[in-house]
């Protein structure tokens, strides 16, 4: 039965409470009505990034390096021993013996086939997280110099020459084919410059003398060693590659003379 008029207009009418469908509402729509605090909130949760891996390898090495440089100050004071004071020779043994050396370790074992993987992957598609890592831990620890210690010219020098040729190795397209030896060198480098600062916070001896001798000339001869490699990696960007194995050279060399000189400084003041 049709029921007549009144049954044809309760079928048509659209407010029948509880069998209507809404229509679907789209995100569009729900941002505009939210106003705009709502708009905001939703460009800064497209904002927000997790920090990729070497932002947070080098802001965990940050915090930790501004807390042990507070409590190294206390423990061990400000005494100057070999140029610098006794806090900053214990403050980057961390970072020379354990950090450096894990970064180059970690970043050779992320390409399938160690060195040469890892020399194709900065030629094509950069340092990688952990090469990055590596520059970024490197650079800030020569940066920090310049803020909580008071440097002598010949080590300021050292720093500027130190970190414009960090730059060169870590941005240069054409050199970062070479960025591994450049990597294993720097750690090698670095370790001989641990065993300096253990001697000076060590009392001096004929034993300590000789394991500082040996471990920084290691260091240096291994430093040589990578510089070769680095210069036939790097050569093809020209003059500049040939000045940056240069250099190298001749800090190298300064680094042993030096080392030499403090061998003959403490033999002569124990002989008298």
């Amino acid at each position: 039965m049709d029921g007549g008029p009144a049954m044809q207009t309760i079928q048509r009418s659209p407010r029948i409470s509880g069998i209507q469908r809404s229509p679907r509402i789209s995100g569009a729509a729900v941002s505009t009505q939210a106003g705009p605090s709502g708009a905001r909130d939703s460009a800064h949760r497209r904002e927000w990034r997790t920090p990729s891996v070497p932002e947070q390898v080098l802001l965990g090495w940050l915090v930790c390096a501004d807390l042990g440089r507070r409590w190294l100050t206390v423990w061990l004071g400000s005494e100057l021993v070999g140029g610098a004071a006794r806090w900053r020779c214990a403050f980057g043994l961390p970072t020379q013996l354990v950090v450096l050396p894990a970064l180059c370790y970690r970043a050779s074992r992320a390409e399938a086939h160690g060195i040469p993987g890892w020399s194709a992957r900065c030629s094509s598609r950069g340092l990688g997280p952990w090469g990055a890592a590596f520059a970024y831990v490197f650079g800030a620890a020569m940066l920090y110099d310049f803020v909580a210690v008071r440097m002598r010219p010949v080590l300021v020098a050292h720093h500027v020459v130190s970190l414009l040729a960090h730059a060169y190795a870590c941005l240069r397209a054409r050199a970062r084919p070479a960025f591994p030896w450049y990597a294993l060198g720097v750690a090698a480098l670095e370790i001989g410059s641990a065993a300096a600062s253990a001697f000076w916070l060590i009392p001096p001896s004929r034993t300590t003398l000789v394991c500082f001798l040996v471990l920084m000339t290691l260091s240096n001869i291994a430093g040589l060693a990578c510089t070769g490699p680095w210069w036939r990696e790097a050569r093809n960007d020209g003059p500049a590659a040939h000045v940056g194995a240069a250099v190298s050279v001749a800090l190298i060399g300064i680094r042993q003379w030096e080392a030499a000189k403090v061998s003959g400084r403490i033999r002569l003041a124990q002989a008298m």
